[in-house]
């Protein structure tokens, strides 16, 4: 069977590209189309700009002719051979303990995935040996080990090669939440870090698809008493906070992408209620019950992006006041960050980039209609 040459096509294979770039996020620069981007890429973007001033093309393209990438700051050392090569190292510089405070600290705020007491515990006790568990704590201290700000630093590299051990194709059809957990935090954290956001797409969509099999979007009408009164009131709850975690990064990534949702949030058919139920709520599980608030106009926004009819001005300006609404009525710790506490400056960070990085790219649709009027 022959293929178009213009079909959409990549290779992450980190030996076969620049460290430093990847055609979703336009890293580099390059205009070259490998996969299907949307209009929420850079791509996108540097089309308008050199199509209203055609001279920033070549004057952009001189400048990549003088960039040491290798050197760049903003990139991890080794860009990220880590991802396809095994860690050279014989033991990471962060351990374990270190790695699971800094994943606590850092990431728990954003997306509650489990509890940290039974996590701590679980890990502490030693006795699980199955493939699920180990590829969750591993993916754990990967993240963590990324999150103690030494940024030359190789640990997560370790950690990674040691959850690969784990995270194969067996993986797929061992339907628990350990196994889901692992795919969130492979797919909608690390392989972006890694600067493979293809491949993170492909595997959020193998996480949402075990989740759907083990019915997190539907919400239990009666509790199993046979799991004894403590795992009856937590398990639902924490089924709900998965869940919501895993339509948050998937978010989150189609905002990155460009890319429609497929049908994440349907309210016909799934009716997940929000995670903060219960009068102890935390501050973890407050912060997701603002991200998916967010996350359900996102998720409009991008569905109404992916049809093919345009976007009128009066569909933005409507998708725009609901953003606003929902920013204006944060909490205050959340709207102002001289009145964030420590401990959510993390969350408080991302709500606020991913506001204005939702109204830029309703506005950049809107600047890209116009600029499509005025050409000849």
């Amino acid at each position: 069977m022959l293929f178009r040459s213009d079909e959409h096509e990549w290779n992450e294979r980190q030996e076969n590209q620049d460290p430093a770039a990847d055609d979703v996020n336009g890293l580099s620069l390059q205009l070259n189309l490998k996969s299907y981007l949307g209009i929420s890429s850079v791509r996108a973007a540097l089309r308008t700009i050199f199509r209203l001033n055609p001279s920033i093309r070549d004057y952009v393209r001189q400048r990549i002719a003088t960039w040491d990438v290798s050197s760049s700051w903003c990139f991890p050392t080794g860009g990220a051979g880590g991802l396809h090569q095994e860690s050279q190292l014989l033991s990471p510089t962060i351990d374990e303990e270190t790695s699971i405070d800094a994943y606590f600290h850092h990431a728990h705020e954003i997306n509650p995935m489990f509890g940290e007491a039974d996590f701590r515990a679980t890990w502490k006790q030693g006795t699980r040996t199955d493939g699920p568990w180990l590829a969750l704590l591993n993916m754990v201290l990967v993240l963590g080990s990324m999150s103690t700000g030494s940024g030359d630093d190789e640990s997560h590299k370790f950690y990674y090669s040691r959850a690969k051990q784990y995270i194969n194709i067996e993986l797929f059809g061992a339907g628990c939440l350990e196994s889901l957990q692992s795919l969130c935090i492979l797919g909608g954290y690390y392989l972006h870090y890694v600067n493979s956001p293809n491949m993170a797409h492909a595997v959020m969509g193998a996480a949402l698809r075990i989740a759907i099999g083990l019915g997190l979007h539907r919400d239990t009408a009666t509790l199993d008493t046979k799991m004894g009164p403590s795992k009856a009131s937590s398990r639902p709850q924490l089924r709900r906070q998965l869940w919501w975690c895993l339509v948050c990064l998937d978010t989150w990534s189609h905002m990155t992408l460009g890319r429609p949702s497929q049908g994440r949030w349907d309210p016909k058919t799934m009716n997940v209620l929000g995670a903060s139920l219960s009068d102890s709520t935390d501050s973890a599980t407050l912060s997701l019950d603002l991200s998916q608030a967010f996350c359900k106009i996102a998720t409009r926004v991008q569905d109404r992006f992916a049809q093919l009819e345009p976007i009128s001005i009066s569909e933005l300006k409507a998708f725009d006041v609901e953003v606003q609404n929902w920013h204006q009525n944060l909490p205050p710790e959340f709207h102002y960050r001289e009145m964030c506490p420590e401990r959510l400056l993390t969350s408080y960070s991302y709500m606020s980039n991913r506001f204005f990085n939702l109204r830029l790219l309703l506005y950049r649709r809107s600047e890209e209609h116009t600029s499509e009027l005025q050409s000849p």
